[in-house]
């Protein structure tokens, strides 16, 4: 939607008489231009949700490569259709908002000795322009074209877990937060932490704790607040007005700790989550199902429990045409078993239902709203291949690819996915140990989508019914 000359020129020279009043013409074509898209269905927000290090980063640089080329997409209808033509980036992104670094992130994983991208550490935007032919008999004989607009809002996986203090008072929080950090497996990091508490000033414990909490994250656990805390820029113009931590509440530092607690809410988790959260359309939910069961039974529940407080945070339901423009709510969620790669194929079908039994409780709730709910396991990059080999007069399933611990190529068996979640003596009885793998080169060229597993089957789940 792009308005016509007059109305630019007209627009400018009101401007020049009450400068301090409106905005930049450019940046009102794209408010426009953004509310046409969503009046006539041609404009999705779609949240891709994961904890930290969850694949995010990874996932949605190769969404954007295949649905920039339009190749390796064979279960994306318009794609199979013949009827999907490629996407381009968009000429508008809103104003203050930083363009998603798709070229670094992509250069990273199709050079010639590709390697992970780092994670995300502030906000940032991917907004693609994606062009097809609908799928009427008659708007293709007159070669009609149609755009889909999507918008794809990435942010540190830390953040998220700030959501739920926004129902939270400090002292609320502070008391659930020392009982959780007084316990295995968050004890041993903490300590430190709760040495401070009995002597030290606000800076000390606040040092203390934010050490804690990345001792937490280097263990890959989950439930760490305040999740800004762990990025670099989150807490820009004065952290050390902005941090805080749990004390009990006859600590001397309660009063102090309480002030900057609700600063920090209504300074940076409420505008997050108003302003990016409850824009969302369409919802995919990465978890890293296998890193779980690595690190024990504590360690997977505390991922469950991040994940159903997460989902707490965004509106689902089904949203109506006014609705849709005024206050959307997400009307699809799929969730994806990451890295599903780093098992054999024949491993694909339990590692979905693990997931789904790992979501379930957080799943019903949303399907209580009447939002259709999806599983799957999924490999953005596929760094490995599913091989058979005979051992010990069996014929196992395997995969081959280069472990990142050393560096070279190799047959590894992964072992068993269980289909359900372990429990008691099961973790006893298993023992799991699965890899992770160095990242292959994302290639352009390949049609057939080996270069990955079920991205295809995401996009369909996700924005299929929007390319019709």
């Amino acid at each position: 939607m792009v308005l016509g000359r007059d109305a630019r020129t007209w627009w400018r020279q009101a401007r020049r008489l009450v400068p301090d009043r409106l905005p930049d013409w450019d940046r009102v074509e794209g408010q426009l231009k953004v509310f046409g898209e969503t009046l006539l269905d041609r404009r999705l927000k779609i949240a891709v949700t994961g904890l930290s290090r969850a694949g995010k980063t990874v996932f949605i640089t190769s969404l954007a490569h295949h649905l920039e080329r339009g190749v390796g997409l064979p279960f994306l209808n318009a794609v199979a259709d013949r009827r999907y033509l490629g996407a381009v980036p968009a000429r508008h992104v809103p104003a203050g908002i930083t363009p998603f670094p798709y070229h670094a992130h992509h250069a990273a994983l199709a050079g010639e000795t590709p390697y992970w991208p780092a994670p995300s550490t502030d906000l940032s935007l991917l907004r693609l322009e994606l062009r097809f032919k609908p799928r009427g008999r008659m708007a293709r004989q007159f070669g009609e074209q149609r755009t889909l607009t999507l918008d794809i809002v990435d942010y540190p996986g830390e953040w998220l877990i700030d959501l739920p203090l926004l129902e939270e008072s400090y002292a609320g929080w502070a008391g659930v937060t020392l009982g959780r950090l007084a316990a295995e497996p968050y004890r041993t990091p903490m300590a430190a932490f709760f040495d401070a508490l009995r002597a030290g000033d606000a800076d000390t414990v606040v040092r203390a704790y934010v050490e804690g909490l990345d001792a937490c994250r280097r263990q890959r656990l989950s439930l760490l607040q305040p999740g800004r805390a762990l990025t670099p820029t989150a807490v820009e113009g004065a952290p050390e007005a902005a941090l805080f931590a749990p004390v009990p509440a006859d600590h001397p530092l309660a009063g102090r700790f309480r002030a900057r607690f609700e600063t920090y809410v209504e300074r940076w988790v409420r505008p997050f989550k108003t302003h990016v959260v409850d824009a969302v359309d369409r919802q995919i939910v990465l978890v890293d199902v296998l890193e779980s069961l690595n690190r024990g039974p504590a360690h997977f529940d505390d991922t469950r429990a991040a994940i159903a407080l997460v989902l707490e945070g965004f509106n689902h339901g089904r949203s109506g045409y006014w609705q849709r423009l005024l206050a959307p709510k997400v009307e699809k969620l799929v969730f994806c078993a990451t890295k599903a790669d780093h098992v054999a194929n024949t491993q694909h079908a339990n590692l979905k239902l693990l997931l789904q039994d790992m979501v379930d409780d957080a799943a019903r709730r949303v399907q209580l709203e009447g939002i259709p709910t999806d599983a799957l396991a999924v490999a953005a990059l596929r760094s490995t291949d599913t091989v058979r080999t005979h051992y010990d007069g069996q014929l196992l399933s395997c995969v081959r690819g280069v472990p990142v611990a050393s560096g070279k190529e190799k047959i590894v068996f992964p072992g068993e996915v269980p289909p359900t979640m372990p429990r008691g003596a099961d973790w006893n009885e298993q023992h799991f140990d699965f890899r992770r793998f160095a990242p292959r080169r994302l290639d352009g060229r390949q049609r057939n989508g080996h270069g990955h597993i079920r991205l295809d089957q995401v996009l369909e789940a996700v924005i299929g019914d929007r390319l019709l």
